[in-house]
């Protein structure tokens, strides 16, 4: 009995490990929604080391062409960074969360007079070789859009 109970406390205090995104993504519009949000174009450079997520995203979209250099942490404190969004650098504030192996990011930042939030939900599938991103808008606190975004491992 008391076996059972040191194995069980070895496996509930073994750390968890979570997926790594490291790598570049390119993608793939025939499996990603079609909507106002989704970039003509999109690629992501994502370099990860436990919990310290950095990523370079350039994308192209009738609005015009935007990149942004992103670092974030998985530790509950805001991180600010300048992102790039309908062709304006908007300084914004992150919160990044593990929900099991989902990361999540919530941004926010302003435009002009308005609020902008930002959720995404990124997880890992095809045995790591697809990145599978769901990101809603809100503007002012109201739904702006929400899309799915599919991205192919490039390397």
């Amino acid at each position: 009995m008391w076996r059972w109970a040191m194995m069980t406390a070895t496996v509930l205090a073994a750390p968890m490990v979570h997926p790594d995104f490291s790598g570049t993504w390119i993608l793939d519009l025939a499996r990603s929604d079609a909507g106002q949000s989704t970039p003509d174009r999109a690629r992501y450079q994502i370099v990860q080391h436990g919990d310290s997520i950095t990523y370079d995203r350039e994308s192209s979209s009738v609005r015009g062409e935007l990149s942004s250099h992103v670092v974030l942490g998985a530790d509950g404190k805001a991180w600010t960074n300048v992102v790039a969004q309908n062709g304006q650098d908007v300084p914004t504030s992150s919160i990044v969360a593990w929900h099991g192996d989902t990361l999540v990011i919530h941004s926010s930042g302003t435009m002009g007079s308005s609020t902008v939030d930002t959720d995404e939900w990124w997880l890992l599938a095809a045995q790591g070789q697809a990145l599978l991103m769901h990101r809603e808008v809100a503007v002012n606190g109201q739904l702006y859009a929400a899309t799915n975004l599919y991205f192919n491992r490039k390397s």
